[in-house]
This record gives C-alpha cells, structure tokens and sequence, in this order.
C-alpha cells in the first residue's frame, strides 16, 4: 500500500485507491451555467444576480466579455487591460442563485468548470492570475488553482497540514495557454477536505487525492480551515499584464457522494488458468462503514452463471481494506469466461459502481 509521509500505512491505501476505482459519484447538478444565453456581460459588470467583481492598484483596469474561445460556444472572458501593478476579481455568490448554505452547499459539494489561460506576446510571467473556491470565515479561500512563473498550480496544504505546496498541473506554455482544462472539485464540508480532478485524472499527493482546505492562498506557512458552506467561486489577476485573461465556461454546482465499498482488484493468483479449481484474489476497499453489506463473485461462461461465492461477514482491516482468496470450480469446456464481483446489502441493493470483472478464455 502506498505510504503516508510519516512512513505509515494507515489510510493511504483507502485514498489512494479512489483515485484508481471512480468513488466519487456525481448525484445531482444544481446549477448551471454554459454562458450561451441567459447572461450578458454588462449583467457582471453591474454585478447583478450574485456576480460581483473589485479593482485596486495603480491603473487598475479590467473588461468581462462573453464570446467564443476555442470551444463549443460561448464563454466568459476576464481579461487584464493594464501593465501596471493592481489587482482585479470576479466572481459569483452561490447563495443568490437560491442554494439553500446548508443542504446545497454544505455536506459533499460538487463545483465543476471549465478553465483557460490566454495570453499576449508581453505577457509578464510575474503576472499571478487564480481560481479559487470560498467558503465562510477562515476558509474564504479554501481552495486555489494559480498560475505563476509559467507554472499551472493547485495551492493547497501539504500532508503534515502546515504549509500551502504546489501540486502542478502544467509547466509547459504548451500544456499551459490556450488549452482548456475540464477542472472538477469535490468538497467535504465536514471534514474541511477536497480533491481535484484535472480533465478526468485526480491532482495527486503524498496521501491520496485529498487536500486540506487552507487558510492561505499563498505558498509558504499556512493553517488548515474551517469551509462552513461553499459560497462561490472568484477568478483573480494580480500584477496583471495587458491582455492576460482567464475564460470561464460550463460552470455547474452540485452535489457528490462516495461509494461506501469499492473493489479494488480482482484477478487471478496463477499465471494459468485451467480446467479444475482455480484460485482467485479478491481486494474490497471500505470507504464509508455500512451495515449489512456483502460480497458476491459469480463466475460467468458465455454469459450463464456457472460457480459463484458470497461473503456476508466482511471483516475490514485498520486500513479499511479486505483481502480475500477463494476457488472457483472451471469446466473442462472451452469457452468464454467471466469472474465479476458484486458488493450488495440487503436486497441486492448496489453499495459501488459498475462490478468488478476478470475476463479469459479456455480453447
């Protein structure tokens, strides 16, 4: 199992292991918004209907525009017009759209969009352009996405919880401007925790996928925070450069939940497999406790159940894990065969995703 910072094993594997196996299940979307129709830029610019947005510094100017870039319609466009020092920001209250702090934006919170950078060719690399999630109180700034010095950053707390590191994104101005990124942000609320998904693949640390929501937005010395509810999402420019801009599109609200028990491996213990019992290995990964939950491995020859086993009384290990070995009986007929595990309670009743299978075939 992968190891935590302090050389323990205890709750890596658990983490580590949703980054391989989808635990994270959207359940429902609150709120969207594609910027096609329905909103205008001057809308922002007057800050009506929950956007709102700030400017200070020398020379402080900035322009919000909704236009085509690069994807499939429109966008919003927040562009740096000056190359003075100042700071600029827009963003959007969650709570104007009618999303109740505590029931929609408070337990598991699902924030998705999609992000790019532009830039001109004078573009300062000092420029210091940010996405980030609020939250209430100390956590106003729980989560931040920073792009600096050609570096594309999550900021966010390391594992000992006392300092914001840089978990990278993309180092390269080709992995950097002009592409567009599908970023996903899973919140726990209640546990003041989250994870972010970069077009389908988690942002990794030395403990799994989550993050400790800061205190800090910046790199260095920082504590953990308390979120309280999710309350909106601002895009920032500090130390801004003439046309510099970060476009926002397809923005949803909503909410996740986790799969209570995940199968985690299921395969084969010999290099062959060949008519007679077999052995088999099976790993379960308990993720949240439920009662009265089971595991059922059914193996399948062209379709038609053959063989089948069940474990009603899994006993989870400190780490969450289960491991199991079993036979399974092959026919000496060749064929097709499949070996699928299923983690039901109750009246088959689906407590993870799609099942686990082990696929091969006898001649």
């Amino acid at each position: 199992a992968p190891k935590s910072a302090d050389g323990s094993g205890a709750k890596a594997y658990k983490l580590a292991a949703r980054q391989d196996v989808e635990s994270f299940r959207v359940s429902s979307i609150l709120y969207r918004q594609d910027f096609d129709s329905g909103i205008t830029a001057a809308e922002i610019q007057n800050q009506q209907n929950g956007w709102y947005h700030n400017e200070s510094g020398n020379g402080a100017r900035s322009e919000f525009v909704i236009a085509e870039n690069g994807g499939d319609g429109n966008s919003l466009g927040f562009i740096a017009k000056d190359t003075w020092y100042a700071n600029a920001s827009v963003g959007l209250k969650f709570d104007a759209l009618g999303l109740d702090p505590s029931e929609d934006l408070g337990g598991k919170v699902y924030i998705g969009f999609d992000a790019t950078f532009t830039r001109e060719d004078d573009f300062d690399p000092n420029s210091t352009p940010y996405i980030n999630l609020l939250g209430e109180g100390d956590g106003n700034r729980f989560a931040t996405i920073r792009l600096r010095d050609f570096s594309l950053d999550v900021i966010g707390l390391n594992d000992a919880g006392n300092e914001n590191v840089k978990y990278n994104i993309g180092s390269t101005l080709d992995e950097i401007y002009g592409k567009r990124y599908r970023v996903e942000m899973y919140v726990d609320v209640e546990n003041n925790t989250y994870s972010v998904k970069i077009n389908g693949e988690f942002v990794k640390t030395l403990h799994g996928s989550e993050i400790s929501a800061s205190g800090s937005t910046i790199l260095g010395n920082a504590a953990p925070a308390s979120i309280g509810s999710v309350t909106g999402i601002e895009l920032n420019q500090d130390w801004y450069s003439r046309d510099g801009g970060i476009w926002l599109d397809n923005l949803e609200i909503g909410k996740y939940s986790i799969q209570a028990w995940e199968t985690t491996s299921l395969k084969s213990v010999n290099d062959e497999i060949a008519p007679g019992l077999n052995e088999f290995e099976i790993e379960v990964v308990q993720n949240e406790p439920i009662d009265g939950g089971g595991i059922y491995i059914g193996l399948f020859k062209d379709g038609t159940l053959i063989d089948f086993k069940q474990y009603t009384d899994v006993d989870f290990d400190e780490n969450g894990l289960f491991m199991q070995n079993f036979s399974l009986d092959i026919p000496d007929s060749p064929g097709e065969y499949t070996a699928r595990a299923f983690l039901w309670r109750d009246n088959m009743q689906d407590i993870s995703a799609a099942p686990r299978e082990y696929s091969f075939s006898l001649e």
